[in-house]
């Protein structure tokens, strides 16, 4: 092959597959954002802030203004549904930290949470709370899957009640599907307002019905530890960066390659 023509392949095929994007990114989860829900009445809203440690791959850039938190304002008790987005961060700007609020201005939390979660569902009488389960990540212990990660857990006034792991609810274990790095495990869940009972059903059939409630009545006290979120000015993470950047590495990495190969030329 002409010399010429092979140094134009091999540049090409490298710049190529740094613009190329990635299938981890495909099947990346959605970065968390702070959302707000009520209580039925409207007496209370609960409101979830990204904690401090996740914020640099969080903040956005507005195309006609400054940085700002994705931010989404549930018309109801269940994250879900009637989700409305705000281009702004006026959550973290008026509450301190996550947990629960009254519904009247006031910025004095009743109690507080220190995890986050993307999907809660929140009582009626503002006291208990079911944290979901995040679209869990795969991790291996001894060269298999561990299945670690949150099923879903249970709170009063923001003490948990009690925790269950993915592993603690699934039985059998070659039911679970997986994806390029995350696995799922949940067949169907739903709660029953009625009763405040959650049920569970996993993909390999197994059924559960859980009590927040009932397992909660020995909890009197409140959790009001509250550890500020900060504003922060978040990188300018978006695409068209990436992709120059990645270009640019292509080309130095293709001009060594040429460099090498006119080198290694010289010397046959």
């Amino acid at each position: 092959m002409n010399i010429k023509k092979l140094l134009f392949s091999v540049t090409l095929i490298i710049i190529t597959m740094a613009l190329l994007p990635s299938q981890a990114n495909a099947d990346s989860a959605v970065p968390p954002f702070d959302f707000a829900i009520f209580t039925a009445d409207k007496k209370y809203i609960f409101v979830m802030l990204v904690p401090p440690e996740e914020t640099t791959r969080t903040g956005e850039l507005s195309p006609n203004g400054p940085p700002y938190y994705p931010t989404v304002i549930y018309d109801s008790d269940e994250p879900w549904i009637n989700g409305t987005e705000q281009a702004d961060d006026s959550l973290r700007i008026k509450y301190p930290c996550s947990g629960l609020y009254k519904n009247n201005g006031s910025n004095r939390p009743i109690w507080t949470v220190d995890w986050y979660s993307y999907s809660v569902y929140l009582f009626p009488d503002g006291e208990h709370l079911i944290r979901l389960g995040p679209w869990n990540s795969i991790e291996f212990e001894n060269g298999e899957p561990s299945f670690n990660g949150l099923a879903f857990a249970f709170y009063k006034n923001g003490v948990e009640v009690a925790q269950y792991k993915v592993k603690d609810v699934v039985k059998d274990t070659n039911a679970i599907s997986f994806s390029v790095s995350h696995y799922m495990w949940l067949k169907d869940q739903h709660i029953d307002k009625s009763n405040g009972l959650l049920y569970v059903e996993t993909r390999d059939n197994q059924k559960y019905t859980y009590d927040v409630r009932e397992m909660a009545r020995s909890i009197k006290g409140h959790e009001t530890s509250c550890k500020p979120n900060h504003k922060y000015v978040p990188e300018n993470t978006s695409n068209s960066q990436y992709t120059v950047t990645g270009a640019a590495f292509a080309v130095i990495l293709a001009t060594g390659v040429i460099f090498w190969l006119r080198k290694r030329r010289r010397l046959i």
